[in-house]
Formats: C-alpha cells, sequence, structure tokens
C-alpha cells in the first residue's frame, strides 16, 4: 500500500540560496535544467561538489528539525522546489 503526501505549491528558483522552513521534514527538487544542490547550515561554508540533478529529474530529501534547524539550500542551475510537513500527513 502506497501513501501519497501531498507536496503543495512548488517555485522555481535559479541559481539562489533558499531557507529552509521550519515546518519542513522533507524537500522535493526536480530539475528544469541540469543543476546542483546543497544543503548546509546558514553560519556555515559550503563544502564539497553537492548533488548534481539531472534535468527532469526528481529527487526528495528529508530533514531532521534539531539537526537542520537554520539550513539553507542552494540551488545552482534552475529547479522546481517544494516544502513539505510530512507529519502533517500521517
Amino acid at each position: 500500500m502506497r501513501t501519497l503526501i501531498p507536496i503543495g505549491v512548488a517555485k522555481e528558483y535559479t541559481n539562489t540560496k533558499i531557507d529552509i522552513p521550519t515546518s519542513a521534514t522533507i524537500v522535493e527538487i526536480t530539475a528544469i535544467a541540469d543543476c546542483r544542490a546543497w544543503k548546509y547550515k546558514k553560519n556555515a561554508v559550503k563544502e564539497g561538489t553537492g548533488i548534481i540533478i539531472f534535468a527532469g529529474v526528481t529527487r526528495h530529501f528529508d530533514f531532521d528539525f534539531k539537526e537542520d534547524r537554520n539550513s539553507l539550500i542552494e540551488i545552482q542551475g534552475t529547479a522546481s522546489v517544494s516544502f513539505i510537513n510530512a507529519s502533517k500527513h500521517g
């Protein structure tokens, strides 16, 4: 049995940093063009090469509120991004 979780409204981002909402437990990133994505603390330096997401591919990532508080996602390229709080959906 599969459970569908409504993702909500997605927004398109190009070469930018996005604050992770405090209520978010999952992020969905769909690459519109090949892109890279990083997650890191706001006061930290971005490290590594990030994760590459090829055009048309959708990736889901989960967050731990305590660990990921005050974090952001950086997108290099163009992607559609949406956040949800899965705990509200059982």
